[in-house]
């Protein structure tokens, strides 16, 4: 035991299972010192003591053997506290630990981790019961050697008994953290998987969170881990700007294990934005399909075994402006059932997914879900089955269903498929509604562009169910299908363009025909409609309201969206008022409450108005260059007003119609 201030130097040897122990208050400095440790060696920070650690190296006297880490607990409410800067640690079981009493009693830790590396430590940082209060920052993870005896370790060493391991003691983790709350910043770290991971059971996890809350995870990197990012049971995750790959040296496959680059369970408000993920080596070398529609709870196993975003069972999700490319499945989420715990609340938009497998967005079983403005390039290959979006409805348990309501596929790019847009609900499920297939642009699909396969509650009027998409096939000639529905119900579109054939058992009835076409970011025809645009074709609205396709709140550019205040744990969300699109609004009102005429004029203009009341009302007219030039004012509620611009130059010009301070209406002017 150290019970008084101790300066160390040069090099300092601590022998085999023997744990130096940091007293209450005292400060153990370790700035340029060589530290040695036997087997099972390690030190502990206990009861208000102080580390300060700089420019060290921790390592194992032999180095083929192993040591036991550094353990910061407490145990009589004084929790230590100190910084470990610019240090290496070699072959340690857990070279940072720290640990708390219980879930309800977190130890308030104060210990800043900076520019270390972790060099062949099975885990470089490890918490359990902590309320944090530092960032992470700045340092390295790496795994070269797996063969080193992590097992001889006495896990029981530290008082506390060290708890912070998984069930499976071989694992590797660069983070781990057991109910822990963070307060600042896991950032511009480096988590580096080298090792040979074709043997063996072990699994890697570059950083690991269960039971915890608030963590920001932004700008690391990741290098050939099973599971790069994982949060379970963890609230208000932050998952921004990370770089996250497998590389051709990574060959881990074990049997019935999933690899995914970020992954969350069972967890409620979480942002994943920003990210870029990236395969150049498949995990399943196996060319073989999925089977779209398989037995009693829907779809057969799929093949698939790498995924870039997986969620499960989350409520309140947005996944945005990710890049995920060479990934089997790009984005996958599964919501839970029965409906009485039915998920709620996905947003997934803005992401770039490139050479997906099997599927560039899976998800299943969700209820308030909106999937939008993502760009999906499938890896088309004979033989594969490459569905661009799949959405699917059936039973965990084979007896309780989700008949969920709000699903939404819109305003998405989908190239190079066999399938584009793929829907699926089990016959078992009963009456449920179809999702909202609007504004897409499917595009080279050598099977299908949309198939509807036992959704039977369809919309029968106005806005229909399948409206505006685009439909472009290289292999139309062949007989395939651009719509295809097999349940013995009518299903309606309108403004769909290029449909040339459909199919199934219902009758399919397309109204207007080629008279509209997806206005996604990526379509290749100039619109034909484009009068009609409205607020299904902008990207930052959530899922529609039940009774039509309005938005129910904009999200904002990075961690917000409108949802109802009592489904939200944790990180706040901001509530904001419906935002409309400006087109829909002017061109929708104009002709019943603002009209002018004629257009062009050469010296006058009627204008016909119609106000719940004025406050203040009067016309503006603006060039071009933004310049007021006449004003105009409103005295009556409902009326007609004649404005004289034959002074006004020939051009074109804005009418504004301003009342309570703000713009009513507004319409182009132009002058002969």
């Amino acid at each position: 035991t150290i019970s008084t201030n101790t300066l160390w130097d040069d090099k300092v040897y601590i022998g085999d299972n023997v744990i130096v122990t940091v007293a209450s208050g005292v400060t153990l400095d370790i700035t340029n010192v060589d530290v040695i440790f036997g087997s099972d060696a390690g030190i502990d920070f206990k009861n208000g003591a102080i580390l300060r650690a700089n420019n060290s190296v921790f390592r194992p006297c032999d180095m083929n053997a192993v040591w036991r880490g550094l353990a910061f607990y407490t145990s009589n409410s004084i929790a230590p506290l100190g910084l470990i800067n610019e240090c290496t640690f070699k072959n340690a079981k857990t070279a940072i630990e720290a640990l708390g009493t219980s879930s309800t009693t977190l130890l308030s830790l104060d210990l800043r981790i900076t520019n270390n590396l972790f060099a062949d430590c099975q885990r470089g940082i490890g918490f359990n019961y902590v309320d944090f209060k530092r960032s992470i920052t700045g340092n390295t993870y790496m795994l070269e050697n797996k063969v080193l005896p992590f097992s001889s370790i006495n896990t029981g060493s530290i008082n506390p008994p060290k708890t912070t391991a998984p069930t499976n003691q071989n694992d590797y983790y660069g983070l781990f953290s057991n109910y822990t709350t963070f307060h600042d910043m896991i950032g511009q770290n480096d988590f580096v998987m080298t090792s040979d991971q074709t043997t063996g059971d072990q699994m890697s996890y570059g950083i690991s969170l269960y039971n915890s809350s608030n963590p920001v995870i932004a700008s690391n990197k990741l290098t050939d881990f099973s599971y790069s990012i994982t949060a379970n049971t963890t609230n208000g995750v932050s998952i921004e700007e990370n770089t996250v790959e497998w590389t051709n040296l990574y060959k881990k496959v074990i049997p019935g294990q999933y690899k995914f680059h970020i992954t969350t369970y069972y967890g409620q408000n979480i942002l994943i934005k920003g990210n870029r993920l990236y395969s150049a080596n498949l995990i399943n070398t196996n060319p073989g399909t999925i089977q779209l529609d398989g037995g009693t709870n829907g779809p057969s196993t799929p093949t698939w075994k790498s995924c870039g975003i997986g969620i499960v069972t989350c409520n309140n999700v947005v996944i945005k402006q990710n890049e995920i490319i060479g990934i089997e499945t790009g984005i996958s989420a599964i919501g839970t059932n029965p409906a009485s715990t039915v998920s709620k609340n996905m947003f997934i938009s803005e992401n770039e997914i490139k050479k997906a497998w099997y599927y560039g967005i899976y998800f299943r079983s969700y209820e308030n879900i909106d999937i939008s403005c993502n760009t999906i390039d499938m890896e088309l290959k004979t033989g594969r089955d490459a569905t661009g979006i799949g959405y699917f409805n059936f039973s965990v348990d084979g007896i309780n269903y989700v008949h969920p309501v709000n699903v939404g596929i819109r305003s998405n790019c989908v190239l190079n498929t066999k399938n584009a847009v793929y829907c699926y609900n089990i016959p078992a499920a009963g009456t449920t509604n179809i999702p909202k297939i609007y504004n897409n642009f499917c595009y080279n699909y050598t099977r299908v562009g949309f198939e509807n396969n036992g959704f039977t509650k369809v919309s029968t009027s106005s806005p229909y169910d399948l409206n505006r998409n685009s439909f472009v096939s290289n292999n139309s000639l062949s007989g395939l299908a651009d719509i295809i529905t097999d349940v013995p119900h009518p299903l309606f579109g309108d403004y769909n363009y290029g449909v040339q054939n459909v199919s199934g058992s219902g009758s399919i009835t397309l109204n207007n025909g080629t008279n509209g076409n997806s206005t996604a970011s990526c379509a290749m025809q100039s619109s034909t409609n484009a009068n009609s645009l409205n607020a299904t074709q902008i990207c930052d609205y959530f899922y529609p309201a039940q009774s039509s396709w309005t938005p129910n709140g904009k999200v904002s550019d990075w961690q917000y969206v409108g949802l109802d205040p009592s489904e939200t744990i944790g990180q706040p969300f901001d509530l904001s008022d419906p935002v409309y699109g400006s087109v829909t609004s002017i061109e929708s009102v104009l002709q019943k409450m603002f009209d002018m005429y004629p257009v062009p004029t050469k010296d006058k203009v009627t204008i016909a108005y119609n106000l719940e009341k004025t406050d203040n009302a009067f016309l503006e007219i603006i060039d071009i260059q933004g310049r007021l030039l006449k004003t105009v004012p409103l005295t009556f509620e409902h009326s007609t007003v004649d404005v004289n611009v034959s002074e006004l130059n020939n051009g074109v010009y804005i009418v504004r119609m301003i009342n309570e301070g703000k713009t009513a209406y507004y319409s182009k002017l132009v002058k002969q």
